[in-house]
């Protein structure tokens, strides 16, 4: 978890696929998907193949390539509308008649999250022993200090 999102790890049977992040915003779902090194984003708001798709952050239009069905919008995002995603504040969707107000809170660390999983092929990072002290150190003897 990251904050409200929840990080997954996909296989494709046997393989590592990709990881993404998932909640529920609103009434919408959103997943942030990072897969062969590129960033998808994908709602649940649905349409049709020819329906005219717009992606607002902030008050700024973003262009996106899209992929509209009758299970949801994916939107494949270029690097400017992914750094925009991880800082805004506020995304709209439209597709066709459809506009969809989601909340970008956490967005953030919920990429990070999706990053480490994937640089990590989904399996969860090694876990650190904070109760090891570190070794101490003896300094050398220099010159005008004591034996």
């Amino acid at each position: 978890m990251a904050g409200t999102w929840e990080i997954v790890a996909l296989s494709d049977g046997d393989t590592f696929d990709h990881c993404e992040a998932r909640r529920e915003v609103d009434g919408t779902e959103v997943r942030m998907i990072l897969q062969d090194e590129s960033w998808t984003v994908w709602a649940s708001v649905s349409g049709v193949a020819t329906d005219a798709v717009s992606l607002d952050i902030d008050d700024t239009v973003y262009s996106v390539e899209a992929q509209v069905t009758s299970d949801g919008t994916r939107l494949g995002l270029t690097r400017d509308g992914m750094e925009a995603v991880r800082n805004g504040t506020l995304a709209t969707l439209g597709v066709g008649d459809t506009v969809a107000e989601i909340a970008l809170n956490g967005t953030a660390a919920a990429a990070l999250r999706v990053e480490d999983c994937t640089f990590n092929e989904g399996q969860p990072p090694e876990p650190v022993d904070l109760h090891t002290p570190a070794p101490v150190v003896e300094p050398a003897p220099g010159p005008g200090c004591p034996a």
